[in-house]
This record gives structure tokens, C-alpha cells and sequence, in this order.
């Protein structure tokens, strides 16, 4: 069947989609052009569905019809058959039928100004009709169609003034007759019972400020001008004005209809206006308030003015002080210069240089007992026996004040890498900095590349395996170890060449100690440890700031070269040569004490990136994986911006593909990446992943409503900043199927209020040392597979079956436009309908989410709370009860008490490595 595309009237089209007008158009210009075809041999040009020539062949002893579009032929040859009507494929301009003067009619409806070609469209007329022909013909009227109302038709190449379209024709005819076409509001007078063909009289009349008066029937200004013309005398049919009467009334109908939706649009906005006039009258009081508390400050501000007058002739006083203790200390120190040039300070300085500090070394008991007897003589002398004692105990508080504050510092700079300390007494300390990045970063699977003395507090279900560059007996010579720290005992030495074999083993994680400044070729070095990483793995790296750090002699000549790589500039020489390869996510720096010196190290968190490169290379293998008939379901995610979120979304759904559809929806992002992204993703749209693009920003309610009416199945609205898991599709239909009453499913995640694990209502990390994956594995392992009842699904992911969505309808955009609380209206709706919504308590879906809102965003949830607490009063009560009694507890307890006795933790390997490899080879 033809799609409805503007370009060409087609019947069965509802008069709500095209409006009444355009079928009444065109049925009365067929019903007009009837009447010369009786008996006749008839050509249709630009023909279209078919409908007219079919029309015509009821009266004509022949017609064809002529149309350029293939479908459109076909489609009318299968539609209409009859003995006396053909159709033909062709150009207007080129009509393909042979010959000369073959037909006694020619007609041609609204097709004149699609062409730019018109006088040779005239000139196949005039060859292919007879001498004493007749040629219809019919065009918009310009100055109404187009100038006046400013909107210009697409499909429309060239339209014609009235003066264009006479002059056109009588160049090619000697006799035209014009007559014009509108569809107008009137009234209709005919008599009952009439058989044939009845005269009739028309009357025009015209509004003016008070009332309708009668006007010339010249005076009336048609929207389409059809004309008539032949080459001989045509005045019979002059008087052949007709009127096409809908009995049914279809378009004062719409009209009606409109105005109802109007009204009750209006209706809609006088109760949203009462609102806003009762949240005037709030601010009203509020800023009576505002104002009396205004007064009260100013009175407090005058309190002030007067104190800060106070402290400012105090200031000056103190400023006069200042200045004579200045020139008290200028007294001072000339004096001093004048001592040092005296005999007895020259004796006494030679003294101290010459036998102090020889015969008494610092830090030596002789010398802490001099130091003291030299501080008790100076007491006596200056301030005499009396205080003497005084000023010891007063030295004694000072030195345990000290001594506390110094303990204190010492204990919230503590690390476990510094001290060797276990994690249990190292929790019960400040957590360093370094510790909570390793904790934040470090999951999964990886590897620790370089010396491995330092405990970075990695949790027991970490499979990791420990590469270090030398022995045992040499760890504590060639890095600024840490005091107290515990170097770990590797098992062999190997050459860090075999780094390579750790390639495209997609580890989670690479922690580089401190190894770019022993290679030749860090670039490449680093690049090979990227290579060992998934998408989204991280590479953690640690570089030492110390230039006094203990080297090696060998040492000494690999870092005076790898001294022209720092490690910043080698990221960016990295990001330069690949801009995807990876993102820097954070860049810290942190000190410990070594051997009593500060010594400082430098921290880089690296994401591996190439997810677009991944998404090209799972859609390229996935081709044939799934057929067409098999696919279950369509999962649809709306995307606006967020181009890395989009990114590792798409990638964990195409990663973890089944049998459903992927559908894109771009709500005209402004970010450009993502249109670009859109565009390069366009060749691998198959059955299974559909891209499509909204012409404008409609919002999210609306793009999530375009992805539901296209599928004709289950969907799954998945948010663009979510990661999905292994099975997940599966899981959540094997919920929804469990019971014929669910009519929406919603999985664990971290960050989706009543949906929140481990701790409810809350915005959660990832458990310390498991990966997403791992984590939702961990959680369909220990399910309890209750499916329990919730009262509100959670936007983030929602599966829906098509059945409950048929029945409650899509997502009402007019009260939820712009997003936040269209979810819960639809939920609502579906257990008005008898279905109710659970929990999928054996999957987890990762939801980054919005870590705050904005002022306008708060604004807009609590708008939208409002409007759905007064569309269902019982909806809040019900979401407070759940969220106060918590009937998940029992399945949270289970998760946070599996979770500290979960262990999947594997034999790590602590490898020495070799830097020989590294040193002479070139590539990796």
C-alpha cells in the first residue's frame, strides 16, 4: 500500500490525518471532468493512485493512465481493473505511448507545477490529442496557495499566476475556458426527488463588521484555477459551474472536533492558572516575610557597622604598636651587628664551631645534656632563680603539645603503603588518597606491572597477578620504600617482554609502578599496557616525583634517558597519535616521608577507551546472528548528548546482544559527536539495530513514545547513561512472564531510588573490588528470586509487556513533556488496568544518574510530583509506606551480608620481571 507522503492524493487516507479539504478537491475536479469523457477515448497524465482514472473509465470507452512513479503504477493496476483502463509507467513530458492525435481527451490534475519542463509537458499534450480535442487541465492558485498564506510546498517546482496559466495555454489553444475551484461555507438548496442533471443558481455574500451582505459572484477568489481548452469554439460549456455536497459533513466535523479539544485544552490551562494564582499568593506572603526579616537584618547590620568602627580604631592601634615595635627590632638588630664584631662573639662562635660541633655531635646524649645546662644558664642570667623553674615547666607542655600534634599528623598521613599496616587497622585510620582511588579503580581481573613492596589496600576478591622488575634482595635499594613497609616475595624473574603475552586478554585492570622511568621506549611501553585492557579498563598509573630517590648505577643511565618522557607529555603524545584510545579520569598528587624527607609520587587514572571501535566490530560479526523472526522484543534508547555514556551503553547492549532489536532514537543532540556518531553507524542498520532521528527536540517523553508506537512488541526503555549485563533480556522477560498480571519489570541497579542496592533509596558505588559484571553475576548467584511487588517502576530501565502498553496507553507527554514522573503516571495507569509492577531481583543494570539536580530540574520534579499527586492522591502515600516499611529488607540484608563473605578471589602469581627485554627491544 502507498505511504502518505503529501506529494500525491490518495482516498483511503483519514480525513484526520490530510484533512477533509483535499478530498473534496480532488473527487469534485474527477466528478467535474466526467462529464466530456462519455464514449471517449481518454488519456490521464500524472494519474496517482489511480482513483481518477478509474473514475473516468466508468463513463470513457478507454483510459489510460500515466505516472512516473513505479509504485504508484503498480499499486493502481492491482487496485482497479477493468477491461477499458490501462496503466502505464512514464514521464508527462515523455509520455510513452507512440503516435499522434490518439485521444479525445486529455486531462491533467495538479501536476503542471511539479515540473519545470511546462511548455514541453504542452507540447506531448498537443501531439498526442486529436484536432478537436479537449484538454483539462487544473493549478494552484499562486497568490492564495503560496504569497498569502507564506508557506511553500515541497513538492511544488514551478506554480503559476493566473496571467502565467492563460498566457501558457493560449499559446497552445485557441479556445480556453477558466474556471475556478474552493472549497467554501455555504448553504445548499436542491430539489427533492430530481432525476437528471438540474440548473442551478449560486449567490455569494460576504461578512463585513455587522452583517453578511450579498457580493458580485465575480468577486470570488478560487484556490485552483481549471481550465478547458480546445481548438475549436467551446461556449457549451460555459455554464457547466458544479458543487460537490458531502453529505456526511466530514469537515464541519473536524472543525467541531477541534474546537472540543480547544476547549478542553482551555479548561486544562484555567485550572494550571489557578495553580499559579495560588503560588502567587504564597510568594505574596513569603515576600511580606522576606521583607519584615529585611528589616530585622538591617537593624543587626547597624549592630555591626558600630563594632566594625570599634575594631578599626583598635586596628590602628595596633598599627601604631607595629610601627614602635619596628623600630624597636631595627635598635635591635643594629646591636646585633655591632655584638658580632666584638672580640668575645668571635671567641664564643669559635668555640661552638671548634668544639661543640666536633666533641658533641648532634642528636647524641653529650650533646642534648650541653644543649640544656647551656639553656639553664641563660634562664639565671636573664630572668633569674625565681623563674627558672617556671620556664621548665612551661618548655615541658610545649614539647608534649608537640609531641600530640605531631603523633596526630602522623597517624592521619598513615598509608599501607608507608607502614605495612594491615586493611583492618588501616580502616580504623583516615583513608588516604591513594587508598580510595585503588579501591575505586582496582576490580576484577588485572595485573601490577613493576615493584610491588607497595600495599595498595587491594581486596581479597581481586584477581590480580604481581610482575616486578628484579629480585628480593634488591627491592629496597632501587625506590625510596616507604618506612616500615613490607616488600611482597615474588616467585621468579622474568623478562618484562612477556608483558605481550597479557595482550588482548581484556583485563580490567594494569597498575604501572613506577616502570617509565626504566624502559627505553616508555611510549610504547604504555601503549602495550593499554593493549592489555578491555574498553573501560583502567590503567593505573604511578610515577615517583622524588629526584633523590636511591638508584642503581644501571638505573642511573635508563632514567637520565627516560627523563625526555615525562609521563604527562607521553599521555598526550598518546592521546595525539589516538584521541580515542583512552580518557585521563583523575591526576593526583600525594607525599609520604622517606628516611625523613618528604618524598612525592604522581597518580594517573587512565580509561581505556576504542568503544567506538568495538560497536563497529560487534555490529560487523553480529550480521546473521539472529533472525529477523526471532527477535522478541525491542529495547529503545532515547539519546540526547552524552556522548561517552552513549558510547559504553551501546557497546555492554550490543556486547551482551540476544534476541531482541536495538532501537536509537536522537532527539537532535547538540553535541555533535553524537550525529556523527549516528552517521557512521548508518551502514549497519539491519533488523536488529534501527537508528532514528527526530527532525527536532521533542523531549524525552515524546522520543520514548516514537520507540514505543514504531515496536510492535515488548519493549525495554533503557536510559543512554546505563550498563547493561550478561542476560539481562532474558532475565527480565523470564520475570515478566512469571505471572500474566505483571505489566512492568524493573532490575537492581545502584542508582534508581526503591531499585538501589546494597543500601536502599540510596546512590551506591560498586562493592570495592567488583566489576559491574562481576556484580551482577554475584547478584543473580545469590538471588532469592522473590519477584516482589513494587508500586512504581524506575525509569532508568523498564521493560513493559506490550499487552499492559496497549491497554494504558503511551506516555502522556502533555502533562509530562519534559520528563521526571511520566514513568510513575504510566505506571499508575497499568494497575487502574489490573497489572501490577515488580522488582527483577536476580538482575542488576548499572545506572550512572545524576549525582544533583539543578535549581530548574528540582523545580521541574516537584511541578511534576504535584500534578501527579492531584491526578492520583493515593500515589505518594503509597511510595512513603514502601519506602518507610521496606519490604525489600530482608532481600538487601542478604546482598550486604553475602557481599563481605564473597570471595572470588583467585591464586595471584607475585612474578619477577626483567627489564632487559624492554630496554634493547623496539616494538611491542
Amino acid at each position: 500500500m502507498l505511504e502518505w507522503t503529501g506529494e500525491r492524493y490518495l482516498p483511503f487516507i483519514d480525513p484526520g490525518v490530510c484533512g477533509a479539504e483535499i478530498h473534496y478537491e480532488h473527487l469534485h475536479r474527477y466528478a467535474f471532468a466526467a462529464q466530456f469523457v462519455s464514449g471517449k477515448k481518454v488519456l490521464d497524465l500524472a494519474s496517482g493512485e489511480g482513483y481518477g482514472s478509474y473514475l473516468l473509465a466508468k463513463e470513457a470507452n478507454f483510459v489510460v493512465g500515466v505516472d512516473i512513479d513505479e509504485n504508484a503504477v503498480k499499486h493502481a493496476s492491482q487496485k482497479y481493473q477493468a477491461e477499458n483502463l490501462n496503466f502505464v509507467k512514464g514521464s508527462i513530458c515523455e509520455t510513452p505511448i507512440k503516435g499522434e492525435k490518439e485521444f479525445d481527451v486529455i486531462i491533467s490534475f495538479e501536476a503542471i507545477e511539479h515540473i519545470e519542463e511546462q511548455e514541453a509537458f504542452l507540447s506531448e499534450v498537443k501531439r498526442l490529442l486529436k484536432d478537436d480535442g479537449l484538454f483539462i487541465v487544473s493549478s494552484p492558485n499562486k497568490t492564495l496557495y503560496t504569497d498569502e498564506t507564506g508557506q511553500q510546498n515541497p513538492h511544488h517546482v514551478k506554480e503559476l499566476y493566473f496571467h502565467e496559466f492563460e498566457n501558457l495555454l493560449r499559446k497552445y489553444f485557441s479556445n480556453t475556458i477558466f474556471f475556478g475551484q474552493e472549497v467554501c461555507c455555504g448553504s445548499n438548496i436542491w430539489r427533492l426527488k430530481q432525476k437528471g442533471i438540474s440548473k442551478s443558481l449560486s449567490f455569494v455574500i460576504e461578512k463585513n463588521d455587522v452583517n453578511f451582505d450579498f457580493v458580485d459572484e465575480d468577486s470570488k477568489d478560487p484556490l485552483y484555477y481549471i481550465a478547458v481548452a480546445s481548438n475549436y469554439r467551446a461556449e457549451k460549456f460555459e455554464d457547466l459551474s458544479s458543487a460537490l455536497v458531502d453529505k456526511s459533513h466530514t469537515l464541519l466535523n473536524q472543525g467541531l472536533a477541534y474546537i472540543k479539544e480547544l476547549e478542553e485544552e482551555m479548561h486544562k490551562r484555567e485550572y494550571v492558572i489557578s495553580g499559579y494564582e495560588e503560588k502567587i499568593s504564597d510568594y505574596e506572603e513569603k515576600t511580606s516575610d522576606y521583607e519584615e526579616k529585611n528589616s530585622h537584618y538591617k537593624g543587626k547590620i547597624s549592630i555591626y557597622e558600630e563594632k566594625v568602627s570599634d575594631y578599626e580604631e583598635k586596628i590602628n592601634s595596633l598599627n601604631s604598636q607595629i610601627s614602635d615595635l619596628n623600630k624597636r627590632s631595627q635598635e635591635l638588630e643594629h646591636e646585633i651587628d655591632e655584638m658580632k664584631q666584638s672580640i668575645l662573639y668571635k671567641i664564643a662562635m669559635g668555640f661552638q664551631t671548634k668544639f661543640v660541633e666536633r666533641a658533641l655531635p648532634v642528636n647524641t646524649r653529650r650533646r642534648r645534656t650541653y644543649d640544656t645546662c647551656l639553656l639553664t644558664g641563660r634562664t639565671l642570667i636573664n630572668q633569674g632563680p625565681s623563674n627558672l623553674l617556671t620556664s621548665q615547666k612551661k618548655d615541658q607542655m610545649q614539647k608534649k603539645d608537640a609531641s600530640e600534634s605531631s603523633d596526630r599528623e602522623k597517624i592521619q598521613d598513615l598509608r599501607p603503603d608507608q607502614t605495612g599496616i594491615n586493611i583492618d587497622l588501616y580502616n580504623n585510620m583516615k583513608k588516604s588518597r591513594l587508598h580510595e582511588l585503588t579501591a575505586k579503580y582496582v576490580r576484577g581481573k588485572g595485573i601490577q606491572v613493576g615493584p610491588v613492596y607497595h600495599e595498595l589496600g587491594i581486596t581479597s576478591n581481586i584477581d590480580i597477578t604481581y610482575l616486578n622488575h628484579t629480585g628480593q634482595e634488591q627491592i629496597s635499594q632501587e625506590q625510596p620504600e616507604p618506612e616500615n613497609s613490607v616488600p611482597a616475595k615474588p616467585d621468579k624473574v622474568i623478562d618484562i617482554g612477556c608483558l605481550d603475552k597479557y595482550e588482548n586478554e581484556e583485563l580490567n585492570f594494569c597498575i604501572v609502578n613506577k616502570v617509565t622511568e626504566k624502559v627505553k621506549d616508555p611510549l610504547e611501553f604504555l601503549n602495550c599496557a593499554l593493549r592489555t585492557l578491555k574498553p573501560g579498563g583502567i590503567l593505573f598509573l604511578i610515577d615517583s616525583n622524588n629526584a633523590d630517590s636511591p638508584e642503581t648505577s644501571d638505573e642511573k643511565e635508563e632514567k637520565t634517558l627516560s627523563k625526555e618522557y615525562p609521563t604527562e607529555a607521553i599521555l598526550k603524545q598518546l592521546n595525539l597519535q589516538e584521541p580515542d584510545l583512552f580518557t585521563v579520569l583523575e591526576d593526583v598528587e600525594y607525599n609520604f616521608e622517606h628516611e625523613k624527607k618528604e618524598a612525592q609520587e604522581h597518580v594517573f587514572i587512565v580509561e581505556k577507551g576504542h568503544f567506538e571501535k568495538e560497536i563497529t566490530r560487534l555490529l560487523k560479526t553480529s550480521d546473521g546472528i539472529i533472525n529477523s523472526k526471532d527477535i522478541e522484543l525491542d529495547v529503545i534508547v532515547p539519546v540526547y548528548n552524552a556522548y561517552e555514556d552513549t558510547l559504553k551503553c551501546l557497546y555492554s547492549v550490543l556486547k551482551n546482544a540476544g534476541n531482541f532489536r536495538t532501537v536509537l532514537i536522537n532527539d537532535k543532540s547538540t553535541d555533535h559527536r553524537i550525529k556523527d556518531l549516528f552517521t557512521k553507524l548508518k551502514p549497519f542498520e539491519s533488523e536488529k539495530f534501527v537508528l532514528l532521528e527526530n527532525p527536532e527536540n521533542k523531549g524525552f517523553v515524546k522520543t520514548v513514545n516514537r520507540g514505543m508506537k514504531f515496536s510492535e512488541k515488548d519493549v525495554i526503555l533503557l536510559n543512554s547513561d546505563t550498563i547493561v549485563t550478561e542476560g539481562w533480556t532474558r532475565k527480565l522477560k523470564r520475570c515478566a512472564y512469571s505471572d500474566e498480571k505483571i505489566g512492568t519489570v524493573t532490575p537492581f541497579t545502584n542508582n534508581g531510588t526503591i531499585c538501589s542496592i546494597p543500601n536502599f533509596c540510596e546512590n551506591n558505588e560498586i562493592p570495592a573490588g567488583f566489576t559491574i559484571e562481576a556484580f551482577a553475576n554475584f547478584i543473580e548467584q545469590i538471588s532469592l528470586k522473590k519477584y516482589p511487588e513494587i508500586p512504581t517502576a524506575v525509569g532508568f530501565c523498564m521493560y513493559i509487556k506490550r499487552e499492559a502498553l496497549d491497554k494504558a496507553g503511551y506516555f502522556n507527554e502533555e502533562a509530562f513533556g519534559k520528563g521526571y514522573g511520566e514513568e510513575n503516571d504510566f505506571c499508575m495507569r497499568v494497575i487502574r488496568k489490573g497489572y501490577k509492577n515488580v522488582l527483577c531481583d536476580d538482575t542488576f543494570v548499572f545506572h550512572k544518574g545524576e549525582a544533583s539536580f539543578s535549581a530548574s530540574k528540582a523545580e521541574l520534579i516537584k511541578k511534576n510530583l504535584d500534578t501527579l499527586s492531584k491526578m492520583y492522591p493515593d500515589y505518594i502515600p503509597a511510595v512513603s509506606k514502601f519506602i518507610n516499611s521496606n519490604p525489600l529488607k530482608e532481600i538487601h540484608e542478604n546482598i550486604q551480608l553475602r557481599i563481605q563473605t564473597w570471595d572470588i578471589q583467585k591464586k595471584k602469581n607475585n612474578v619477577y620481571t626483567s627489564f632487559m627485554g624492554w630496554r634493547n627491544r623496539k616494538s611491542c
